[in-house]
């Protein structure tokens, strides 16, 4: 490395550029490898925000952790959603899952939909947190997990997927990707034929099962994508379904 920061080595072609910082290199400006033309290897962290693994409990509980540590962060001073939208949800959220448990009629359905808009809000503010940076000791003051370098990976192909219905629900095997920090489950209510169709993200599991609750007789068609260090893969096909 340089004295002005920049360190450049072209046999396979790696080149790294740092960014000083009070005359000490704190942040990666960019790294960038490229080992062949089969694949990349991303030397970037990111905060994972698949929260399909957590019990309701569980994430709650992990939400308002994420909400204390970016609270007052001085690397992210302008957190996106705002730290009182993010607090009155999972206030919300925490007040459904306790009626919830009387298990009185709607109370689950309630909790279920406050927790999709809770994952939707913590997934924006993901997304807000890696256009601040691409450093895993930063991310980690967060109270995101976060990701580490990866393996060389170029494109990642579409994943396969297969569905089985249940009582309630259906349940979505994913074929693991290799490279994949976790998958984009979309649904349509419709045939995707039918003309302002639209397919929505129903989960973004880390796992390669995952279980979507759904209205029996119903029928339904769902995709998928794989994320990871280098971008998602393109969809799944479509598959048409229906809970029993």
């Amino acid at each position: 490395v340089s004295a002005s920061g920049n360190a450049r080595w072209r046999g396979k072609m790696i080149e790294f550029i740092y960014s000083p910082l009070s005359q000490s290199i704190n942040r990666i400006a960019l790294i960038q490898m490229t080992c062949s033309k089969k694949g990349v290897l991303s030397m970037k962290s990111r905060p994972k925000y698949g929260f399909s693994g957590y019990s309701d409990e569980a994430l709650n509980e992990k939400m308002q952790w994420i909400i204390d540590q970016m609270t007052g962060n001085p690397h992210f001073p302008t957190p996106t959603p705002a730290i009182p939208v993010l607090q009155a949800k999972v206030d919300a959220y925490a007040a459904a899952i306790l009626a919830a448990n009387s298990r009185a009629v709607g109370t689950v359905s309630a909790r279920n939909e406050i927790r999709e808009e809770a994952e939707l809000l913590f997934k924006e503010l993901a997304g807000y947190i890696m256009s601040v940076t691409s450093v895993k000791s930063v991310i980690d003051t967060s109270g995101f997990d976060s990701t580490g370098p990866s393996n060389p990976i170029g494109e990642l192909p579409a994943p396969q997927i297969t569905v089985q219905s249940g009582q309630g629900s259906i349940k979505i095997d994913i074929k693991p990707v290799r490279g994949a920090i976790n998958y984009i489950v979309e649904m349509c209510d419709v045939d995707p034929q039918t003309p302002g169709a639209e397919f929505r993200i129903v989960a973004t599991p880390t796992r390669s099962r995952v279980t979507i609750e759904c209205p029996p007789l119903v029928y339904r068609w769902v995709r998928c994508r794989a994320n990871g260090s280098a971008g998602e893969s393109d969809h799944s096909a479509i598959i048409r379904c229906s809970a029993y």
